[in-house]
């Protein structure tokens, strides 16, 4: 419920209220006594009813506010995480190996720069997804298949793969153990074959 929606309620009870007001006043002009007292029973209740529903619209209100400040908290945090992750890319070794960092689940936590050089802006729009949604066809196609099987064993490995006149050699090192890897850290060297 959006606030807007909110406001439109309390100010529809604000004047449901004002209108009991007006028509009990109109009521005592116009009846007797007795058939009054009837009527102020039921009025009491309307109005009962009406101190109901401010309080429960008070109270989502209330979540409301309660669930934006979370949100603006966690909001926060992400970009302090993500501004974090930017920071650690910069600081990774700029050499001519490619470094990247899988989670345990086979997701892309973090790259070195020369990552960046080889994969482009594309490895950015990789962090966080599945090494599956990767494109490696540039170096080793059969990368991600070979990251998700050193996952599964728990076992850190290497592999060479020759790619036309280049020689490529793929270093992980698997961070944990199982059943619950931490991780996997890629170490790609490419070479003249």
């Amino acid at each position: 419920m959006d606030e807007q929606r909110l406001h439109e309620i309390l100010e529809e009870n604000r004047r449901l209220r004002q209108r009991l007001v007006d028509l009990e006043e109109r009521q005592l002009d116009t009846r007797s006594q007795p058939s009054f007292q009837r009527d102020k029973t039921h009025v009491t209740k309307v109005l009962k009813l009406l101190e109901q529903r401010d309080h429960t619209v008070e109270d989502i209100a209330s979540k409301l506010d309660q669930v934006q400040a979370e949100l603006e908290t966690a909001t926060e945090q992400v970009r302090l995480h993500r501004l974090a992750l930017d920071l650690a890319v910069g600081t990774l070794d700029p050499g001519p190996v490619i470094l990247l960092a899988f989670s345990g689940d086979g997701k892309l936590l973090l790259h070195n720069r020369a990552a960046a050089e080889s994969f482009g802006d594309r490895i950015r729009q990789w962090r966080f997804h599945d090494v599956d949604d990767m494109d490696f066809n540039a170096l080793d196609p059969y990368l991600p298949v070979f990251l998700k099987q050193v996952l599964a064993s728990g076992r850190s490995t290497v592999r060479a793969a020759e790619r036309g006149p280049r020689k490529i050699t793929t270093d992980v090192t698997v961070l944990g153990a199982l059943p619950n890897l931490d991780g996997a850290l890629l170490r790609i060297t490419v070479t003249k074959a």
